[in-house]
């Protein structure tokens, strides 16, 4: 569980990061500052892994994998960086932003990995989707 609570205070931190530097610096700047932590310091752990586990941790779909999800998350992040010089307040594109991805992973599982997910899981992804909207509308009201 201590996991869990150290990966959305993280989150958290760099989100907030992300929706405030690019008020006071140049948002490409600030977006390469989190990327380049967010590269280095898993790296660091990496080597160590792969110091003392040999090259077993090379397997090619899963360094395609790491490679797709660097593009998304450099992409998300230029976006990102962008909206909030432009003034958008993290507490509207968070919601929405983040609640979409967290709909649409599933939904993609489903669809594309034949991954399950029972009624009460798909409930609760309604849910986040009408939260979302409500964030949205909300908004444009």
């Amino acid at each position: 569980m201590w996991l869990i609570l150290l990966a959305i205070a993280s989150y958290t931190l760099m989100v907030v990061a992300l929706s405030r530097g690019p008020l006071s610096a140049d948002s490409t700047l600030v977006v390469t500052l989190i990327n380049l932590c967010g590269a280095l310091i898993p790296l660091v752990f990496a080597g160590g892994s792969l110091w003392r586990g040999g090259l077993s941790g090379l397997a090619l779909p899963g360094l395609a994998w790491g490679l797709a999800g660097g593009v998304g998350i450099a992409v998300f992040m230029l976006v990102m960086g962008r909206l909030a010089a432009k003034g958008w307040p993290a507490a509207l594109v968070s919601p929405l932003v983040y609640g979409g991805a967290i709909v649409a992973v599933p939904v993609l599982g489903a669809l594309l990995w034949s991954e399950r997910l029972g009624p009460l899981q798909w409930a609760g992804l309604a849910l986040i989707a009408a939260g979302a909207l409500a964030v949205a509308l909300g908004r444009a009201g």
